[in-house]
């Protein structure tokens, strides 16, 4: 079986499903949607198994909190050295082995997302024992990862740290956020501290991380 896969895997170990959707297509003849199911069966079992095979993937629901110290990076991202989405999807792809891409849409619901997590990137100035989390982007990236059969992250990063919160992982535990209603900027990014409204947020003990990496030491 690992024959058969070893045709459909791409460079980068991906399944490509183009090549096996071309192939199914192409069989005609005598009892040709049996086979095709069949190869299909073969060919996403045998990937599935791999992926849960390969040593390089970082499962952030394990919850093993550590503290990385980060190597000198050539990463453009890393090298800059600004805390910004840019340099914790980096960081993240570097150091835990993700593959995150940034969302190209403004209007996008989440921040960054890969193969298994959809992923809220939030920046905050200092350290705090409760992460604070919105309860509409909470709803919006669980309702979204649901569709899209993946798993909602919410990464919150201070000047020293990066936290990374498995929140399906955390909501399917019953996990108490606390939700509760609180006057906050409208939109903090554009200085708007002034302009409050009553946002519906909760809170993450910073325990509750799946992993912890200290990026500044």
């Amino acid at each position: 079986m690992k024959g058969t896969l070893d045709k459909y895997l791409t460079k980068k170990g991906k399944l490509d499903y183009d090549l096996l959707y071309k192939d199914l297509a192409d069989m005609r003849g005598f009892r040709a949607e049996e086979r095709r199911g069949i190869l299909y069966k073969e060919v996403t079992d045998a990937y599935n198994t791999y992926k849960l095979d390969k040593s390089v993937s970082f499962n952030y629901g394990a919850n093993a909190t550590e503290d990385k110290v980060p190597l000198e990076s050539s990463n453009e991202a890393l090298d800059k050295g600004v805390l910004d989405e840019d340099y914790i999807i980096s960081y993240l792809n570097k150091y835990a082995n993700s593959e995150f891409i940034r969302a190209t849409d403004e209007y996008s619901r989440y921040d960054a997302e890969e193969e298994r997590y959809v992923a809220e990137i939030k920046i905050r100035n200092a350290d705090y024992t409760d992460c604070l989390i919105e309860y509409d982007k909470f709803d919006n990236n669980m309702e979204y990862a649901g569709e899209v059969d993946k798993e909602f992250l919410y990464i919150v990063a201070t000047n020293t740290d990066i936290y990374v919160f498995n929140i399906s992982k955390l909501h399917k535990e019953g996990y108490n956020f606390k939700w509760e209603w609180k006057s906050l900027p409208r939109n903090s990014h554009f200085g708007g501290y002034n302009d409050k409204i009553e946002k519906q947020v909760g809170y993450i003990n910073s325990d509750k991380a799946s992993v912890r990496y200290n990026h500044k030491s």
